[in-house]
């Protein structure tokens, strides 16, 4: 007898994946209200371009700030920094002009003294003796037996309310690596930010392989040939035929002498590594003195031209058991002579520290060439954002000449200075969260001029930088 569908007891299907997903999200929405999401402080939807992904979680300036919410009084502050940029570029002069009556004509108080930097056995450690070293803010190097000399080129940094302490120096010298490295281990820094391209003393030196001895000559393959390779049916076949082609012709190179590019690279790559004062590649080792410097680890930037190269570093110091470890965030496009291509360059390696340091305890050292343009660049950007995000009152002139006591020259080059308003009135503009005010379109007006502005006049965000000669 057949049994009728009806008869039979239908059986509960069991939640899915799905289902139990939804339930979750449901009671999190009663609970919590529908507009909140804890699991992420936000998202690079909100954040724009300046987002920094990790390996769970995107990062980002407002995230490890610890900024759950903007007020009203923070979006205004905001607001009033673009409004003041745009009327100051839009007066006569523009900010450059500005920088000139205001900052560029600055001077530390006269009982700021240059004793030490004047001193006869310290002249060999300035890189330029136009940019003085105040004594006031100096780095004290510690003294034993060995090392007698307490200066280094160097100046600490500190705002009220402002929990960042930074150390602004200059490229060390080959005389003055020790005492950077002195600097680093005693200061107990965490993360140096090194705005220089360690290969940019040697794109200029002719570099010939130490197995030639003479100049290598343009060589022309016999056995290449300039028409097309027969097709054929198998592509694997064509990969093996023209590998074989390209294995014969650097086979003839060899005996003829010439250079192989491998070799040139890997010649490059050592002029640039002595030139540098910390191992470029994994596994390389650096004898600076009484400190051992290793490379344990390189983090490529990738095809984010804004992004830095981040180096861990292991210091181990002679007749010490304990090892100190630090963050090395190279940028190597941004240059003495060129400008930067974009904003997010500034924005990118503030947000890098913040990753590294949430908790803004441990010591940043900055350097470029001589520590007073694009060092003092990054640290007012920072400054900046702090004030303006933790809704504190400042005066941009104040700042800036709080900062030039502290490392005299800072913003030496006005376009520095225009390049620091430009990148925080970006990273607002991209940082969003505040449309709903009604004076969003005005302010935005008043960027996208300020914007068109500064890149005529500048440069700025061009494919092709192009080259300065200061900085």
């Amino acid at each position: 007898m057949a049994t009728k569908v009806s008869d039979v007891k239908k059986k509960k299907s069991l939640p899915n994946d799905r289902s139990l997903k939804k339930n979750s999200q449901k009671k999190h929405r009663r609970k919590y209200g529908a507009n909140q999401n804890h699991s992420k402080e936000g998202t690079e939807e909100n954040q724009g371009d300046v987002g920094i992904k990790g390996s769970k979680e995107t990062f980002s300036l407002k995230t490890v700030m610890d900024l759950k919410r903007e007020t009203d009084s923070v979006a205004e502050k905001a607001y009033s920094f673009i409004n003041w940029a745009y009327n100051t570029n839009a007066g006569s002069g523009g900010l450059t002009k500005f920088h000139g009556n205001n900052i560029a004509t600055y001077t530390p108080p006269a009982d700021q003294k240059t004793e030490a930097f004047n001193s006869e056995v310290n002249k060999y450690k300035n890189r330029s003796p136009e940019i003085v070293c105040l004594d006031q803010s100096r780095v004290l190097l510690p003294v034993d037996d060995k090392n007698s000399s307490d200066y280094i080129h160097a100046n600490h940094i500190t705002f009220e309310n402002f929990d960042r302490p930074y150390i602004a120096t200059q490229l060390p010298l080959e005389e003055t690596r020790v005492d950077f490295w002195r600097m680093v281990v005693s200061q107990e820094v965490d993360t140096i930010i090194a705005l220089f391209d360690p290969s940019a003393d040697t794109k200029s030196k002719p570099i010939t392989p130490a197995t030639a001895t003479t100049p290598p000559t343009p060589n022309t393959p016999t056995s290449f040939s300039t028409t097309p390779p027969k097709k054929t049916s198998n592509r694997r076949t064509f990969l093996r035929i023209f590998r074989r082609k390209k294995q014969k012709e650097q086979k003839e190179k060899d005996k003829d002498g010439s250079p192989d590019e491998s070799v040139m690279s890997r010649l490059s790559f050592d002029s640039a590594e002595a030139t540098s004062y910390w191992p470029l590649s994994v596994n390389r080792y650096l004898t600076c003195g009484p400190y051992f410097i290793n490379t344990r680890k390189v983090e490529l930037p990738g095809k984010k031209f804004w992004a830095p190269t981040i180096y861990s570093i292991e210091i181990v110091e002679e007749n010490c058991a304990n090892a100190t470890f630090v963050k090395i965030l190279n940028y190597a496009n941004w240059t003495s002579q060129k400008k930067p291509c974009s904003p997010r360059i500034v924005i990118s390696l503030i947000q890098h520290i913040r990753m590294i340091d949430p908790l803004q305890k441990g010591k940043v050292v900055v350097h470029c060439d001589n520590g007073v343009n694009r060092t003092s660049a990054l640290i007012f950007c920072d400054v900046i954002l702090q004030r303006i995000y933790n809704d504190l009152d400042f005066d941009v002139v104040e700042l800036c000449r709080e900062l030039r006591n502290q490392r005299a020259s800072s913003f030496q080059d006005p376009f520095y200075f225009v390049y620091s308003i430009y990148a925080v009135a970006t990273y607002i503009m991209k940082r969003g969260g505040t449309r709903a005010n009604p004076k969003f379109d005005t302010i935005y007006t008043q960027f996208s001029l300020l914007r068109e502005q500064i890149r005529r006049e500048f440069g700025i965000e061009q494919k092709d930088s192009r080259e300065r000669t200061s900085g």
